[in-house]
């Protein structure tokens, strides 16, 4: 009887402490002007957690005490993604260092005749798609919704440079097709980096945020670039759009059993890629990893397999 109390006891505390969590909580803000930072990035490196600031660049964490010993990435556009332990974070100021971006200078002379364009990556809108899936319920009940980590994750596709584009190299426009499930405007922002080795996605090659407002329930976003002077260099760069965990975007949704799950909009669409196995770069649990996602086979209508690509097309100029 009295190891069977004892066996008890250590159960429950057990219990316990497994259940124990913790809360950190700080302000990023620029090294050089301390102006705080909206909307950056916090997440704990090698797992799906995390929040973006909010506008006055704070934040705060619940984790569970398994993580005191791990670390946060920090990143914002223009500036170094910053490691920090966990353990030694307890709302303290948080610098970034900006990072020097050199944009080429532009010179402008008229013409007379019409700059010829391309558009890289291009979609048709009835072929996108939302991948629904099981998981928020775990197949429980009858509702039906989009899964993501709930972390502010960048999804990144590689737009290539291709010989026969000839002069055709400005960044003119950038194409989004983005699915909001909030009744109110949803917030995102478009992220564009420079191909490393690899072709993975390094550095920004922009130094102020450029936001996206998704004011319906699907919606085509067309970006100027113009004024950025930005080319598509030989060896490619990347687009990416990322996912900002702040109060505006969240919304609750509750299956017919009663369970419950928050989402956070807008979701990029993807489309069909009549290709070999497709992959793109997603910025997730704090670093790059590559990515695919096949056509489930009832969709597909061809023998082959298909594997989507996101929906962001780029608008090249002379």
């Amino acid at each position: 009887m009295k190891n069977a109390i004892s066996l008890c006891f250590l159960i429950i505390i057990s219990s316990l402490s497994f259940g124990q969590t913790f809360k950190i909580s700080g302000c990023v803000s620029d090294s050089q002007n301390h102006q705080v930072l909206s909307y950056a990035s916090v997440m704990v490196f090698n797992h799906p957690i995390g929040i973006s600031t909010d506008k006055k660049g704070f934040f705060e964490l619940t984790l569970p005490d398994s993580l005191k010993m791990d670390s946060l990435v920090i990143t914002y556009i223009g500036y170094k993604p910053r490691h920090l332990c966990i353990n030694a974070c307890n709302n303290d100021t948080i610098v970034l260092e900006p990072l020097t971006i050199n944009l080429s200078e532009v010179f402008i002379k008229p013409s007379l005749k019409k700059p010829k364009s391309i558009i890289v990556n291009e979609f048709k809108i009835k072929d996108c798609e939302i991948t629904y899936s099981k998981e928020p319920f775990n197949g429980r009940g009858t509702l039906y919704l989009p899964y993501r980590a709930k972390e502010p994750s960048i999804e990144s596709i590689y737009i290539p440079y291709d010989q026969s584009y000839g002069s055709v190299t400005k960044i003119k426009e950038i194409w989004i097709y983005l699915k909001s499930f909030n009744s109110t405007p949803t917030f995102s922002r478009i992220r564009i980096f420079k191909a490393g080795n690899g072709l993975k996605p390094t550095e920004d090659l922009l130094t102020d945020p450029i936001d996206l407002i998704v004011a319906e329930k699907s919606q085509l976003l067309k970006i100027d670039l113009g004024r950025y002077n930005l080319t598509l260099p030989g060896t490619g760069l990347f687009v990416g759009v990322e996912v900002l965990i702040i109060p505006e975007n969240k919304r609750e949704f509750q299956n017919n059993l009663g369970d419950k799950t928050t989402l956070y909009s807008p979701f990029l669409y993807y489309f069909p890629a009549e290709e070999s196995e497709y992959k793109f770069w997603l910025f997730s649990k704090g670093t790059w990893v590559m990515q695919s996602l096949a056509v489930p086979e009832y969709l597909t209508r061809k023998p082959k397999n298909l594997f989507y690509k996101p929906a962001i097309s780029l608008v090249l100029s002379e």
